[in-house]
């Protein structure tokens, strides 16, 4: 099959012939880019191709210490010397961040930093060293380290995208120098750039999922992979979507990556894959913004838009366009038809003109004729894995079309042919219930895939729900459609399982940030008390539908309802009867105690209760809170009490334990605010607008620990961030225990 992308040459041509010059070079043959241009005449009608030779010859005459000859270029090549003019400049950009880079004192193999081994130097580039190391206190595990400067907000943006697809951070340390050392686990050395180049040479048609897995490491785990055995294109296609999954998680979040290429993308020693590298990511860039900052990329991959950003931060000058998210579906896209060949007039089995049409859509030169979203991208990969109809592009060859409809229903045609000879009169007279009975059964089928799709991608639980009562009341009458019926009852039951916990979860979210509030409008802690009694009176069925094992959230934000209802059951009390408030708070405590099992911060709420009603006092074992979560609970239960001293210890032991956790850093930014600590403060905060930059009142006590510092400038800047994501911030501070600085 001789499928055709667009345009119509190589797009790695020119990329192949600056390799041929820099070769030749090495070997001391020195010559000019006309040699090879003229040796591959189709190149001087492409000026992104020859640029890319022209600017290799640029690179290795200043490596050799030849002066002035950026001039002397651009008067052999004048049709194109503003582009090699721009070229050249942000060259010059990046050697003095390469320089600066140079300056720092990065470790070398056998040192001991902040106590890692260092063993190997796995990679280094203007974003700084990575190294594999041992952790020697962890019985002497293998860890990456990616050691930088100390500067930029990489860390933080990674402690917010726990994604099964992004490879998480374990820690984050100083490591003296001005370094900063970000530790995190070690899956594999094996990236897709590594991939490309150990099956350079082999024809795509030759390849198989299996090669992937070999390169990436072959023990029994890895090649039990799902896609061990499917052709290279397939993998390639499953790969692909799951790291548009992981590009989606990241944009839902306002993180954009800008370096999509093969070696960001590591192959985990399991097969699957994982997104690396976030030090160029950043928001979208807005058009007539004078970006801040440095921005990056990898020109194979980089979009038009993002390619004119570059030109207009060298030229000081506003963006003529907008780059967002689409720019990482562009890269993403180049990834794939790198992955699928390269050519761009592709002979080759494995790719079909569905799969053409997504790779041209990924490419568009307008970002309005891409993908809008990554999730779009995956759901036509998956599609097109499934044999499915794509639905972001048109299905425009019939045969095939025809071809995925027969893998769909492999005997559907000769089971026909056999029933049509031996029984044509009966089935003309059966044409109108069968058709019909088809379309139901059609129509429950694609409320089983939109259903899943709903769960898996999405997460629309309760749109999930809707669609598989419908696909369900659209057969529950039909004949042999058993199967199908207990799929789509599966997905019902999965779907409202799922559902119910988000509720759950939703709920938790919203009384953990409130569960410090020193003022709260009383119609509003009236409408949450409502709430959290509401689900704690459905707590069995709860733990029934949504049970420990299958959603570990789920102990977890019952716990804590019952802790708010409980401490709202006192605030409610309104002063009237304390001593029966305290009964009812209470009671609470020991029901959650009896059903969700005992816990120091529930043994705490227990005991302060018991003395305040005069009871006699139970032994209690002394608080040991092993995990982050056991000791930020129980340090925000000291907190609410107003015991700031107290509830230091626990908070900062839950921020080591995890150092990018959102609520062990909120509690400990307000406890440090309390104790007067206003810096510690500043940096709990940061951390928790790295995980949601969206969330309006970590702005605000941001806003309030800067203001404690006497910096007015950046505490004006958070509250007005912090208005303009919740103009009700400043009335209803709902969440803020701050109140005056030092109290």
């Amino acid at each position: 099959m001789n499928l055709e992308f667009s345009p119509t040459i190589d797009s790695s041509a020119g990329l192949k012939a600056a390799e041929e010059l820099r070769i030749r070079w090495r070997n001391g043959d020195r010559i000019l880019s006309e040699v090879l241009l003229n040796q591959r005449p189709d190149l001087w009608h492409d000026p992104l191709q020859a640029i890319d030779v022209i600017y290799e010859e640029f690179c290795l005459r200043t490596a050799t210490g030849q002066v002035d000859v950026a001039s002397e270029i651009f008067g052999r090549f004048p049709r194109w010397a503003d582009r090699l003019r721009l070229m050249i400049e942000f060259h010059n950009v990046i050697e003095e961040a390469d320089n600066e880079l140079a300056e720092l004192e990065f470790p070398t193999v056998g040192d001991l930093v902040s106590g890692f081994k260092i063993v190997e130097v796995l990679g280094s580039g203007s974003g700084g060293r990575v190294y594999l190391a041992t952790q020697s206190d962890l019985a002497d595990r293998s860890v990456v380290l990616k050691i930088t400067a100390n500067v930029g907000d990489e860390h933080l943006l990674l402690a917010g995208l726990q994604h099964t697809n992004i490879v998480p951070i374990h820690a984050v340390v100083d490591g003296g120098r001005n370094l900063r050392v970000i530790c995190m686990p070690f899956f594999g050395r094996a990236t897709l750039a590594t991939v490309l180049n150990r099956l350079e040479g082999v024809a795509v048609s030759s390849r198989s999922g299996f090669d992937i897995l070999q390169i990436a490491g072959p023990d029994e785990l890895t090649l039990r992979s799902g896609y061990r055995n499917e052709s290279f294109a397939r993998a390639a296609c499953w790969i692909v979507a799951a790291i548009a999954d992981a590009l989606q998680f990241a944009h839902d979040r306002g993180c954009i990556h800008f370096d999509i290429k093969p070696a960001n993308i590591l192959i985990a020693n399991d097969g699957q894959p994982l997104l690396l590298d976030f030090h160029l990511a950043s928001r979208a860039l807005r058009p007539d913004q004078i970006p801040a900052g440095r921005i990056g990329g990898t020109r194979q991959y980089m979009a038009p838009e993002q390619w004119d950003a570059m030109q207009s931060l060298k030229a000081g000058k506003p963006l003529g366009s907008a780059v967002d998210h689409r720019a990482d579906i562009f890269a993403l896209g180049a990834v794939l038809k790198e992955l699928l060949g390269g050519q761009l007039t592709i002979e080759n089995s494995q790719v079909t003109v569905g799969l053409a049409d997504v790779v041209n859509k990924c490419l568009a030169h307008r970002p309005d004729h891409r993908y809008q979203s990554a999730v779009a991208l995956a759901e036509d990969l998956r599609r097109h894995l499934a044999h499915r109809p794509l639905v972001h592009v048109g299905n425009r060859s019939l045969s095939e079309r025809w071809q995925k409809w027969r893998r769909r229903r492999p005997n559907a045609l000769r089971l026909g042919t056999a029933r049509a000879s031996a029984a044509m009169m009966a089935l003309a007279l059966a044409a109108g219930i069968f058709w019909q009975i088809d379309d139901r059964s059609r129509e429950a089928e694609r409320a089983l895939l939109i259903g899943n799709e709903l769960v898996q991608a999405d997460a629309r639980y309760a749109d999930a729900v809707d669609v598989f009562e419908r696909g369900l009341s659209r057969i529950e009458s039909l004949p042999f459609q058993r199967e199908l019926q207990a799929r789509l009852r599966n997905g019902l039951v999965t779907a409202q399982r799922l559902e119910l916990s988000r509720q759950l979860h939703s709920l938790a979210e919203e009384v953990r940030g409130r569960y410090c509030a020193s003022r709260m409008p009383r119609d509003s802690m009236h409408s949450l008390a409502a709430k959290c009694r509401e689900f704690w009176g459905e707590r069995e069925r709860i733990l029934v539908t949504c049970p420990a094992t299958a959603d570990s959230n789920v102990v977890d934000d019952l716990q804590d309802i019952a802790l708010f209802a409980a401490d709202l059951t006192m605030q409610n009390s309104g002063g009237d009867d304390q001593s029966a408030a305290q009964r009812e708070s209470l009671k609470l405590i020991d029901e959650a105690d009896a059903l969700l099992g005992s816990s120091d911060v529930l043994h705490y709420e227990r005991r302060t209760r018991r003395r305040a009603l005069g009871l006699p006092d139970i032994a209690e074992p002394t608080p040991r809170p092993t995990t982050a979560r056991a000791n930020y609970a129980l340090g925000r239960a000291y907190l609410a009490a107003g015991e700031a001293a107290g509830a230091e210890r626990y908070l900062a032991q839950a921020v080591a334990l995890e150092p990018g956790g959102r609520w062990p850093n909120f509690y400990h930014g307000l406890c440090s605010y309390k104790l007067g600590k206003y810096q510690e403060a500043v940096t709990a905060f940061s951390v928790c607008i790295g995980r949601t930059p969206e969330t309006a009142v970590y702005y605000f006590n941001r806003s309030q620990a800067y203001a404690a510092l006497g910096n007015s400038e950046r505490a004006w800047l958070d509250r007005e961030r912090a208005i303009s994501i919740d103009p009700n911030i400043a009335i209803e501070v709902s969440t803020s225990v701050l109140g005056s600085p030092g109290t």
